[in-house]
């Protein structure tokens, strides 16, 4: 199968993991230096890259999902991350997302330990809005379907509000990307108002409205990183990505160096901003030794078969 969607869910994988690998080296820097970044995009280099676990659980969704011809069953898919997580080097991983996976590899069920989480609130983290994005490759899906995806996606190892509003939010970002035609602008303003419509939380919306005013503006990494934050919880990643994806929607490098140059959890807000980089412009080649740092056989596997939904 080759098709022109194909093209656009590669794209939006394959760019996804090159940007979280290119960011792994920059990860916890409150702000990194723009030469040592751009060096870094010019010359990647293998030896200094680690398996991904957040490009793994991507893959691990695209997967549970085509398989089932666009149906998600949670029990199915957490099991499926349970045993992506297991098997995938975790020395030192203390996320509280690692924590719910390794309970449900010993038989806790998933809504029992997400619940658990931070007292009881549950975890606030982006690792479910990272691997949302193949909900937002979804071919023929409406993007409420897609949004409620994606919250069910995420609820298997996040409880909190403003996770699943992270991770419904990026798909939904994602599926705007995948379907503006290729010679159509973006008008951010719209594209944000679409976002917000899928939030549940006024923190969201009121983080959603701050990227408006960056992107606006024209705001460098360091203010959207002094602004809407860096860390690694969805209400401050998910926020910083948009901004840095919408500052260079038609420049896919240019784009991921400024999701870096933001600071903080580089990997996850470089990762969702290739992954709307690579939607929104699947021609775009990546730098020479960019694949070098990722799988990407099981990348074109698992994007074809994603984009094949609906025609078998």
């Amino acid at each position: 199968m080759d098709s022109p969607w194909l093209h656009r869910v590669r794209g939006a994988l394959l760019l996804s993991a090159c940007a979280e690998a290119l960011a792994a080296p920059f990860a916890g820097r409150p702000l990194p230096v723009l030469d040592e970044v751009s060096a870094a995009l010019l010359h990647p280099d293998p030896g200094r890259q680690c398996p991904s676990c957040g490009s793994a659980q991507t893959l691990v969704v695209a997967e549970h999902i085509a398989e089932r011809d666009g149906r998600l069953e949670e029990d199915s898919l957490a099991a499926a991350l349970a045993r992506q997580c297991g098997s995938h080097e975790t020395a030192g991983d203390l996320s509280g997302t690692h924590k719910v996976l390794a309970d449900i590899e010993k038989g806790v069920p998933w809504w029992e330990s997400a619940a658990a989480l931070h007292n009881r609130q549950g975890s606030y983290g982006n690792d479910a809005a990272v691997r949302a994005t193949p909900l937002g490759l979804l071919p023929h899906t409406a993007v409420g379907t897609i949004a409620l995806l994606a919250r069910r996606s995420a609820a298997v190892t996040h409880a909190h509000q403003l996770a699943r509003d992270g991770a419904a939010v990026l798909a939904v970002a994602v599926a705007l990307a995948a379907h503006l035609h290729p010679s159509a602008a973006i008008e951010a303003t719209r594209f944000i108002a679409t976002l917000s419509a899928h939030t549940r939380t006024l923190e969201f919306r009121a983080a959603l409205g701050i990227v408006r005013t960056l992107v606006r503006h024209r705001a460098g990494p360091a203010e959207t990183a002094a602004t809407v934050g860096h860390d690694g919880t969805a209400l401050r990643s998910v926020p910083a990505a948009l901004a840095a994806y919408l500052r260079h929607p038609e420049e896919p490098a240019a784009a991921i160096r400024y999701a870096i140059l933001i600071g903080g959890d580089a990997p996850a807000i470089a990762a969702m901003t290739g992954a709307l980089a690579g939607a929104r412009c699947p021609s775009f080649t990546p730098l020479p030794g960019w694949s070098e740092l990722v799988d990407t056989g099981a990348i074109d596997a698992a994007a074809t078969a994603l984009a094949g939904i609906g025609v078998r």
